[in-house]
């Protein structure tokens, strides 16, 4: 088990029951200081954090530098942030976000070799929006290849 992953599970166990109401936009929202389009980007990043933390680390790891280029060059944030991240759900869940979802995946395929790095930057943000946005998913996950052994 890697550092992360230790470093994650120790916070996540030490949060305990309280972890999802620390995380919760709305809770942050309710709390006052902040709107909640800022509250809804800190609930976004620690789910994105569950995500590349857990399981998904050795993806992240595999392919670090094509993930930091594709996130350096992607223009998918900047356009969904001008057409869909507004204080209103329905634009905020709506055809905007899926379109965002399939330009991460398509940003992420493109600067990587590896297919999974296109299914990791889109299942990353979905993730990070799921718990709001029930009906996001990947347009084109990766191929599950048998090997023999």
């Amino acid at each position: 088990m890697t550092i992360a992953k230790i470093a994650r599970q120790t916070f996540y166990n030490t949060m305990g029951k309280t972890y999802e109401a620390c995380i919760n936009c709305y809770i942050i929202f309710r709390m006052g200081g902040s709107t909640i389009s800022n509250a809804r980007v800190l609930d976004h990043l620690f789910r994105q954090l569950q995500f590349m933390c857990s399981a998904q680390f050795d993806i992240w790891v595999a392919n670090r530098d094509c993930i930091n280029l594709a996130q350096r060059v992607s223009k998918c944030a900047d356009i969904y942030d001008i057409t869909a991240h507004e204080d209103d759900p329905v634009t905020f869940c709506g055809p905007n976000a899926q379109d965002y979802l399939n330009c991460v995946q398509t940003d992420y395929t493109d600067n990587c070799a590896y297919k999974m790095a296109g299914w990791f930057g889109c299942e990353r943000e979905r993730v990070g929006w799921a718990k709001d946005c029930v009906t996001l998913f990947e347009f084109n996950s990766p191929e599950i290849v048998e090997v023999e052994l």
